[in-house]
């Protein structure tokens, strides 16, 4: 029965990451590439990859659509307003595409103080949870994955956790839920809070709940103020910093409740 659970989480996780970039992805193919071969071939290969590498493929997928579009627009200085009648379509035009490294940094910075701020409104949530209900929490599975990995498995996790998820996550849950569908409809409070609910509901782990939630909050606050890369840029850093934990624990042989 438990396995079944986990079969069903893991394919719920892979179709809300994987999916809007597949359905960016399939626009410029189906635009751009005339053999029907070669655009069947290209779609296998980002299903396959996607079930056999988690989010390295769609992350990869982001960045190629990011930059397409980047050229796009030099090439042909459409206007901004067609972009928006366009589904499924990246607009260049709109400066929360644009990317500095001196934001970046910035952000990235800043997310330390945010990321002690934030573990501890969240341990003291979890101290609430497990005195409420006489039950122990358990950590995200990554990260008891993660842990328990030899070497090349570990760097594979580490590329994963710290530079893909950031990536395709800020471009599905920012960019797509909480930009181009929810604020469509709803209003900047409730598209941020629906869409850091389901950012949190996607991670599939009580423990870290209450994180997850504020960092979707605050990824849609920076992404409103600061664009995409910033809310790449907090992601990052939360997860870089984890990352950099664990790994201490690994090389030092910690035990971790």
């Amino acid at each position: 029965m438990n396995n079944i659970t986990h079969q069903v989480r893991d394919i719920i996780v892979l179709l809300i990451i994987a999916l809007p970039p597949f359905l960016y992805l399939y626009r410029y193919i189906h635009e751009n590439v005339d053999s029907t071969v070669l655009q069947i071939i290209t779609y296998l290969l980002y299903w396959v990859g996607t079930i056999s590498l988690a989010n390295l493929v769609p992350s990869i997928t982001v960045l190629f659509l990011i930059i397409e579009s980047r050229q796009e627009k030099a090439d042909t200085r459409e206007d901004a307003s067609e972009y928006e009648n366009k589904r499924f379509k990246l607009n260049y035009s709109d400066d929360k595409w644009k990317f500095s490294i001196k934001t970046f940094i910035y952000i990235s910075l800043i997310s330390i103080v945010l990321k002690v701020l934030i573990s501890v409104l969240n341990y003291l949530v979890i101290i609430l949870i497990e005195n409420f209900t006489k039950v122990n929490l358990q950590n995200q599975e990554v990260v008891n994955e993660f842990l328990q990995a030899n070497i090349w498995l570990s760097i594979f996790y580490f590329i994963i956790i710290v530079f893909c998820a950031p990536i395709v996550e800020e471009f599905v849950f920012r960019y797509w839920i909480y930009d181009r569908v929810l604020k469509s409809k709803l209003n900047y409070i409730w598209s941020a809070v629906l869409s850091s609910l389901l950012f949190m509901i996607a991670h599939f782990n009580i423990q870290g709940a209450f994180a997850f939630f504020l960092v979707g909050v605050t990824n849609c606050y920076l992404y409103e103020k600061k664009g995409y890369w910033a809310a790449v840029a907090n992601h990052f850093m939360f997860n870089f910093s984890t990352a950099i934990i664990l790994i201490s624990l690994k090389v030092f042989d910690v035990p971790i409740i």
